[in-house]
């Protein structure tokens, strides 16, 4: 599930609030869409074991300790899930 508001859902927004004016809309819309990536935080990732108040043992991949809030790019959700 994404967690980012999505390009047409924006332009819509800003649309609605800028009808009386009209003024930046073609330029918004003419700008680039945002390059993102879902990321899987150590706390949910299969591969992390919590061993204490600031964080746990990554037990697999990096083969360190991580904070809860880390992640890498090898994350993979404990749920599966994206």
């Amino acid at each position: 599930m994404a967690e980012y508001i999505e390009r047409k859902v924006a332009l819509a927004a800003i649309r609605e609030r800028c009808a009386p004016c009209g003024e930046g809309i073609e330029a918004l819309k003419a700008s680039p869409a945002a390059d993102v990536a879902p990321v899987v935080r150590c706390k949910d990732c299969k591969w992390f074991g919590a061993s204490g108040l600031c964080g746990g043992w990554c037990n697999e991949v990096m083969a360190r300790p991580m904070p809860y809030d880390g992640f890498c790019s090898y994350g993979e959700r404990r749920d599966g899930n994206q």
